[in-house]
């Protein structure tokens, strides 16, 4: 077997390894106002959303829909965050610096209601909180 041809197969194996990995591991992250909470695999597949039962009363149930997408997309954000230096580490390439605004450009793309996160991200000096568990 010729050594590019070893160099690929490794490959295919160590990506394989890394997908396995990322399968299994769990990553959490909540609305801005706590009333949503997301589980996301470290592939980004949504497992579980936690609505507190204050979400459902009141002026609160207006903005659940918002909630449910913030809380995804941070949970989200937080497997790539752990999983972008996994994948660029495979491939030979350097992590690039995930910032709250190369966030917001990804996060616009995909939904509507992140230009309301935008904003909020953007009015705020706070960085954004994430939990990340691992199994």
């Amino acid at each position: 077997m010729t050594a590019p041809r070893r160099d690929v197969q490794l490959m295919q194996q160590q990506a394989g390894e890394l997908d396995a990995r990322l399968a299994v591991a769990r990553h959490a992250a909540g609305s801005g106002d706590r009333m949503v909470t997301a589980v996301v695999t470290g592939q980004g597949k949504l497992l579980g959303l936690r609505i507190e039962d204050r979400a459902l009363h009141g002026a609160h149930g207006q903005r659940l829909g918002l909630s449910i997408v913030e809380a995804v997309h941070a949970a989200r954000a937080a497997a790539n965050a752990t999983a972008l230096p996994q994948l660029n580490a495979l491939f030979g390439e350097p992590p690039p610096p995930i910032t709250p605004a190369a966030f917001c450009k990804w996060a616009s793309a995909r939904c509507a209601a992140s230009l309301l996160m935008r904003a909020q991200m953007e009015a705020s000096s706070a960085p954004v909180a994430l939990r990340c568990w691992n199994r």
